[in-house]
């Protein structure tokens, strides 16, 4: 399978870019021949970030061929009726361009109480509202019959361009994760993890897949990670800076393991033990100042150039 390559804006950690180049990122991703968009999101957070699905659909009106997609919505803060409207609707404007990434959150409790949802339900919640997401896509008679979100017998227009629905890929690291991307997903996207991790990780979900009666080589593996592409010194102190600002916690010691940097031969290099460990699909996500925002595209776009002609 052919390794696909895409870009997200990130959680802007140094603030906002203008509204202008975050428009035109997408372009600018789609013209440098990278294979997707991505837009991440929580409600409440340390640094701005928009709203994903807002972000998707001015991504889905800025291009033409370049696949859309959420790295991640936080599934437990949504009612999935409405969530199932808004992809299907993202579907539809975007030609069937659209990849769903999902996840359960957590690690900020205080928007999961902003939002009125218990935080100790996150798990069986998202595992009900996949369920429910896939009644409505499909267009199934009947009415749904949750314990978090009974619904009636409604039909959902437009559905999905894609035929069941926009594939849904689960995001995180845990075990539940991966039991949920392996009997409720078409795909696991990792993130913070080494690639002896993210082997182990999709060995383990496949595993999960065959004993749920799914054919395990159809699940996608994908991994959401940072780079900065620069002089080594200044790219590792950005990146430090960028996610101890994002996550409010040091990254002195972690940046190593988990972020590519240097200039575009080195971030290459850095993705090859990851394409060995079995990753099909890359979410990169720029460390850097707003105003580098787009230039670090046209790099990331000579990154994963190299990274082709070298897999």
């Amino acid at each position: 399978m052919a390794v696909e390559y895409g870009i997200n804006p990130g959680t802007f950690a140094f603030g906002l870019p203008s509204a202008e180049d975050f428009q035109r990122f997408a372009e600018v991703a789609e013209a440098a021949g990278l294979d997707a968009v991505w837009a991440s999101e929580h409600i409440a957070w340390h640094t701005p970030i928009p709203d994903a699905l807002t972000s998707m659909a001015v991504f889905a009106a800025r291009t033409k061929r370049i696949r859309i997609g959420s790295s991640i919505v936080l599934l437990p803060l949504r009612h999935p009726t409405i969530l199932a409207k808004h992809a299907a609707a993202l579907d539809y404007v975007s030609g069937g361009r659209v990849t769903l990434g999902l996840g359960v959150g957590g690690e900020f409790p205080q928007e999961f109480a902003a939002c009125g949802v218990p935080v100790e339900e996150r798990g069986r919640r998202a595992d009900e509202a996949l369920a429910l997401l896939r009644h409505l896509w499909s267009g199934a008679p009947g009415a749904f019959e949750g314990r978090y979100y009974p619904v009636p017998a409604v039909t959902l227009l437009p559905r999905p361009v894609q035929p069941g629905g926009p594939p849904v890929w689960i995001g995180g690291r845990s075990d539940a994760a991966l039991r949920r991307a392996a009997r409720l997903a078409e795909g696991w996207l990792a993130y913070m993890v080494t690639p002896q991790r993210f082997r182990e990780g999709m060995d383990r979900a496949r595993a999960w897949a065959a004993e749920a009666g799914r054919d395990p080589a159809r699940l996608v593996g994908a991994l959401f990670i940072y780079f900065h592409v620069g002089p080594h010194d200044t790219a590792r102190q950005t990146s430090i800076d960028y996610l101890a600002a994002s996550y409010r916690q040091p990254f002195d010691k972690l940046v190593d393991r988990y972020c590519l940097m240097g200039d575009a031969a080195a971030c290459a290099a850095g993705l090859q033990p990851f394409v060995d460990a079995g990753v099909t699909h890359f979410v990169l996500v720029p460390a850097c100042q707003p105003a580098d925002l787009l230039r670090q595209v046209e790099r990331c776009a000579e990154v994963v150039a190299l990274a082709r002609k070298g897999s």
